[in-house]
């Protein structure tokens, strides 16, 4: 981030958050909000087939306050453990809350790579320098029919996929090679990831889901965009924000802060949009998750103090 804020020009990043602050949140905030209630949907949806009954209103709570410890450490990660310690000990369901959790990080996880790949493909920026041949196509479209057949695969034919896995499980070589107390609790695990074989509804609503809360923070940028001025199209939004949602899962900074300022001035950039303007956007729209986060730590003080009355 200080890198990047030597190259600013700070009486212009000043003079459009004095033009545009107010409107800038107005059309941001409400977004965000249903975005965030889309992504704790995701998370409720996927803890259905594990036989939790869940409040929806507590998982709310659970997510925000995971939000607020998550903008502490690199990568959202400290934010799954949170919300996942929270539902497990309240529910005494530990192991369906850490697997419901980590479903829900891999769900949202490919939904973003499939975003980013179709969008990609379709735009195909000159910038990129993306002018394949015929062959390279052709290995793309391989690609693709192979990730589709997979995730279809795990979807459609589950039950063959569950059956092989057991018997890879009862196989001797794990039996010899694996630490009992470790095999004891591949065991707990495995019995809770069973419920999932059933749970083929569940989990392509999920991957609805996501792909639907992705839109929608792509949706809060774009809002945020239109009122600053800058002209790009919806379609080029999607899989910029998704290559930025990419990015911050790696635990280079803390919250992403740097990361994704740097690459949405980087390929704003590619579209005429100033350094200012695209840092700014960034900004804004980030501002808009510390206000969520700041109610999740207030949510976490009421705990605490009510706990210690």
């Amino acid at each position: 981030m200080a890198l990047l804020a030597t190259k600013l020009d700070w009486e212009h990043f000043r003079h459009i958050l004095e033009d545009y602050g107010l409107r800038l949140y107005l059309v941001t905030i409400p977004i965000t909000a249903v975005s965030w209630l889309v992504y704790v949907l995701r998370w409720w949806v996927l803890l259905s087939p594990l036989g939790c009954e869940a409040s929806f209103g507590k998982l709310v709570e659970d997510s925000l306050i995971g939000l607020f410890y998550g903008l502490f450490v690199p990568t959202g990660l400290a934010g799954d453990a949170v919300r996942a310690l929270r539902f497990g000990n309240r529910r005494k369901a530990k192991r369906a809350a850490w697997l419901s959790v980590a479903v829900d990080r891999v769900v949202g996880l490919f939904s973003v790579v499939l975003l980013f790949g179709v969008l990609l493909l379709i735009r195909s920026p000159e910038w990129l320098g993306l002018r394949f041949s015929w062959i390279s196509w052709l290995i793309i479209a391989i690609l693709g029919l192979s990730l589709i057949v997979i995730a279809g695969g795990s979807l459609f034919f589950r039950d063959a996929l569950f059956i092989w896995l057991s018997k890879l499980r009862q196989g001797r070589l794990l039996q010899r090679r694996v630490p009992q107390w470790l095999l004891a609790q591949i065991e707990r695990i495995w019995d809770t990831l069973q419920d999932y074989s059933q749970g083929r509804t569940a989990l392509g609503l999920s991957v609805f889901i996501s792909i639907l809360y992705q839109l929608l923070l792509t949706g809060v940028y774009y809002a945020a965009g239109n009122v600053l001025g800058i002209q790009v199209a919806f379609g080029d939004y999607i899989w910029i924000v998704a290559l930025v949602t990419l990015a911050q899962i790696l635990p280079v900074t803390i919250a992403g802060l740097g990361v994704r300022e740097g690459l949405f001035a980087f390929l704003l950039g590619q579209y005429g949009t100033s350094p200012e303007t695209a840092v700014a956007l960034s900004l804004v729209v980030f501002s808009g998750t510390l206000l969520f986060g700041a109610l999740g730590g207030l949510l976490e003080l009421v705990n605490t103090l009510t706990s210690i009355e």
